[in-house]
């Protein structure tokens, strides 16, 4: 049997494996238990590649192995490969996904196929509904629904609604334009911009209509005006899945999309794996991909996001890339990969995106281990993130008083969830609470004397109404008057920058069709929400990225039916 060098061990990671009697299918005889290798991708492409190896012509044979749920079985499918080629495969394995086309056991046809159960796809498939469209299922491969959108804080930024209007909050689209421009360094696509202002307003008007409404507005990262309106996420979603099922679209959990078919040069549906079996699913249309991002993907985010190697990630668990590989297998092209940034604000080790909080634009400062400011907290959290992880310290730590506390959980309503505790009495873990500054600074275990001086420097900036150190003018991005940390008890919460998701991807046009390398429109493939490259630029605006997951799966789900 053959041996693998120490290089080549140490670059494809191969391990000798042995394959259960049971899950050799009898119609590949060839996968000999005592032969196989295993190459060792990332568990989250969700793909095993074995090898075995071949005396005859110096030939390896490749099989994958693709995992379905526990009371599934692996499917698998043989390609020869020349022992020349076989140190390429690391780089091959980056399109498993694709490459694992297995033996599917039958068909169905559909007039349309959106895979993924978010905000997007679900409004994808009822857009598309609406526009005549019947015969369309959706396919998540979780067993759950809602994906990234059904634990996101609920935020959809919308400008000229009524709700601002009643508030005497005046605002325009040209205002709106110009912020999420600016905010994201000029890099985004101007005509997706202009697209997502006119489109969400749509979906919030809709929603409206429907009986679904925001509770509140906030000014947050990146606006100059407050336009984050604050849903209840969950509502949110149990009304978007009502709709769906009220318009009899079919939906399938446990599927996983593999791969894109193809007739020539246009998607005509896709393979899953859903249990025990394989499908075709066949479609008139086309497909709309509404998969999500990628921060769940190793392989993706080195690839994509080597600045972020080391930043822990807390986005949806099946945030894997799915939509992206497939796409690019087809010849869809990755835009904005350097955007993708930490966002600060997470409480340390957290678990989901609800571990997180705003409260600096209620009117807290971030302080470091030396107990001292080192930026101006009005910046967007994206921004803050970059700052936080320029200090190479663990944590940052976030100073406030009872009033900001009280005045954030009226301004973001799911950060109720981090910071009544205290009103029952109860002392959560993640953040110190005492009746002085100094006191606090102790159990957090900073300097009491220099984090009391920070203190008192910054209130004394608020009464004269300048922050010489780091020009903080306001709570967010130029709206909200400074305040004072001055009411007891005073809180401290060490902090860090977390990956909620990549919020970059696929490159579309203007209908959101996905485009090739060569910029052409791949023919019947559709794209929406955080898969969407180009939209965002070098910032993330708060509210956009549900935001974007309304608008353009509306658009998708429309184009798709033309």
């Amino acid at each position: 049997m053959h041996h693998f060098s120490p290089l080549e061990s140490s670059r494809l990671n191969i391990h000798k494996i042995l394959i259960q009697k049971q899950f050799v299918p009898e119609e590949m005889p060839f996968l000999k238990k005592d032969s196989l290798y295993l190459f060792n991708t990332p568990k989250s492409l969700g793909t095993l590649i074995i090898i075995k190896l071949c005396r005859k012509k110096n030939e390896l044979r490749v099989i994958t192995l693709l995992f379905v749920p526990e009371d599934g079985y692996p499917c698998f499918k043989e390609k020869v490969m020349f022992r020349r080629n076989f140190i390429n495969l690391a780089a091959f394995a980056f399109s498993a996904p694709a490459f694992a086309q297995i033996y599917g056991d039958k068909s169905d046809d559909y007039d349309l196929i959106v895979v993924g159960s978010g905000a997007a796809g679900l409004c994808a498939a009822i857009s598309a509904f609406d526009h005549g469209v019947r015969k369309i299922v959706v396919l998540e491969k979780l067993p759950i629904l809602g994906g990234t959108s059904a634990i996101s804080g609920g935020a959809v930024a919308v400008s000229q609604t009524d709700m601002q209007k009643r508030m005497g909050i005046s605002d325009t689209d040209e205002e709106f334009f110009e912020d999420l421009i600016r905010e994201g360094g000029y890099r985004n696509d101007p005509k997706l911009v202009e697209i997502y202002i006119t489109e969400v307003r749509k979906q919030f008007e809709w929603l409206g209509n429907c009986g679904i409404h925001p509770s509140n507005i906030m000014a947050a990262a990146g606006m100059s005006k407050p336009r984050s309106h604050m849903f209840n996420p969950n509502q949110m979603m149990n009304f978007l899945l009502d709709e769906v099922s009220r318009r009899k679209i079919e939906i399938k959990t446990g599927t996983r999309a593999v791969e894109l078919l193809q007739k020539g040069l246009r998607i005509c549906g896709v393979r899953a794996v859903s249990r025990k079996s394989s499908v075709e699913f066949c479609s008139k249309y086309g497909v709309v991909l509404a998969t999500g991002g990628f921060a769940r993907n190793q392989a993706l985010m080195n690839k994509f996001a080597p600045h972020m190697f080391g930043v822990d990630v807390v986005s949806g668990i099946g945030s894997e890339g799915d939509g992206i590989l497939m796409a690019v297998e087809s010849g869809g092209q990755v835009a904005g990969g350097e955007t993708v940034t930490a966002s600060f604000g997470f409480a340390q080790n957290p678990s989901t995106v609800r571990d997180f909080s705003t409260i600096f634009y209620s009117g807290a400062i971030i302080l470091n281990r030396s107990g001292k400011r080192f930026v101006d907290e009005s910046l967007p959290y994206k921004s803050l993130g970059e700052a936080f992880l320029n200090t190479k310290e663990a944590c940052a730590y976030i100073l406030f008083d009872e009033s900001i506390r009280k005045a954030q959980m009226r301004r973001r309503p799911v950060d109720k969830a981090m910071w009544s505790p205290y009103d029952n009495g109860q002392e959560p873990g993640y953040c110190f609470r005492a009746d002085t500054v100094k006191a606090v600074a102790d159990k957090a275990g900073l300097n009491p004397i220099k984090v009391a001086e920070e203190v008192a420097r910054y209130n004394a900036y608020v009464s004269k109404g300048r922050d010489p150190e780091f020009g903080r003018t306001s709570l967010s991005s130029g709206y909200g008057q400074l305040k004072k940390i001055n009411v007891p008890p005073f809180y401290i919460m060490p902090a860090i920058a977390v990956v909620p998701g990549t919020y970059c991807g696929l490159k579309v046009d203007e209908q959101t069709r996905v485009l090739r390398t060569t910029d052409d429109p791949i023919e019947g493939l559709f794209a929406a929400g955080e898969i969407m490259g180009g939209f965002h630029g070098k910032n993330f605006v708060t509210g956009t990225g549900l935001g974007k997951a309304l608008a353009f799966g509306r658009v998708a789900g429309k184009n798709a039916s033309l």
